[in-house]
């Protein structure tokens, strides 16, 4: 998502969310798990923003646009489950570890190489 392509206010939220963990806060606390009232939806990392709600795929979509902000690679991890949802990861390797974001709660984590 190149920079000149938000608005302001867009940008103004995108340079608040300086570190992983910032993003990782910024989706447990102001944004709400999407459950889909209206049917499946995939929101874009500026619907996120107006919206403030997403599900596992939308989280994933936004934390790996604000990491590439950041000037980490924008990966996905996709863990397709067989019996339950999928749960989708925007990940990150930072100081030899690697970390995740994502709307689930609690899902930051960070583990060594």
């Amino acid at each position: 998502m190149p920079r000149d392509s938000l608005v302001a206010a867009e940008r103004a939220l995108f340079r608040r969310l300086d570190a992983p963990e910032k993003i990782q806060r910024f989706l447990d606390h102001e944004v709400d798990y999407n459950k889909e009232p209206r049917g499946a939806t995939c929101f874009s990392p500026r619907r996120v923003l107006r919206e403030r709600k997403a599900h596992c795929m939308e989280g994933a979509l936004f934390g790996a646009a604000a990491l590439r902000m950041l000037g980490y690679p924008p990966l996905r991890l996709d863990r397709e489950a067989v019996r339950d949802d999928d749960h989708v990861l925007a990940i990150f390797r930072q100081d030899g570890c690697w970390g995740a974001s994502s709307p689930a709660r609690g899902c930051s984590r960070w583990a060594s190489s």
